[in-house]
């Protein structure tokens, strides 16, 4: 089933080259766009509206160290699963180490982060989902992951986020 998922997105690659610079851009420079909206969107509060962007940025934060430093990390350390390029021997279509596949790093850390930033500011969350399956979808059509490393990936950065706001705000705020 994942061969199968992987076949079908990963296959457009090379038809239309508008298609494979966006996947490209989606894949490695999405998450930077994302930072700096995050960013501004916590500048522009004022006052008590400030202070919770703040502690929503801070949550994000330690729910991305969790998910991305450490619980990915570890995963990787006992279980290498080789990615799509070098299982299937072909170029993806940006540059990548030999470094675990499984879970998508980029996931864990930007599920993490849209899992926070739930318990803070919904619309906000739904527009970093958006944006995190976009990234998510492009890394498997890029060659880098398979669609079980992206899901793997979105659940551990879920869970983390998660887990992470509810205990800032039911342990540690009080």
């Amino acid at each position: 089933m994942d061969q199968t998922f992987f076949n079908f997105i990963h296959n457009l690659t090379g038809r239309w080259s508008e298609l494979d610079a966006w996947m490209i851009f989606f894949s490695e420079y999405l998450q930077y766009w994302m930072i700096a909206g995050v960013l501004v969107y916590v500048f522009f509060g004022k006052g008590a509206a400030r202070r919770k962007n703040q502690l929503m940025v801070f949550t994000a934060a330690v729910s991305a160290i969790i998910s991305r430093g450490i619980v990915t990390e570890i995963i990787r350390l006992f279980y290498h699963r080789p990615r799509p390029f070098l299982a299937e021997s072909f170029f993806p279509l940006i540059n990548h180490v030999d470094s675990g596949s499984f879970p998508s790093g980029h996931m864990t850390l930007w599920w993490a982060v849209t899992a926070a930033v739930y318990f803070y500011n919904k619309k906000l969350a739904v527009a970093l989902a958006v944006a995190s399956l976009i990234m998510g979808i492009a890394r498997i059509y890029v060659g880098v992951h398979w669609p079980s490393d992206i899901l793997g990936g979105m659940a551990i950065g879920i869970l983390s986020g998660w887990l992470t706001a509810w205990y800032v705000e039911n342990k540690w705020k009080k």
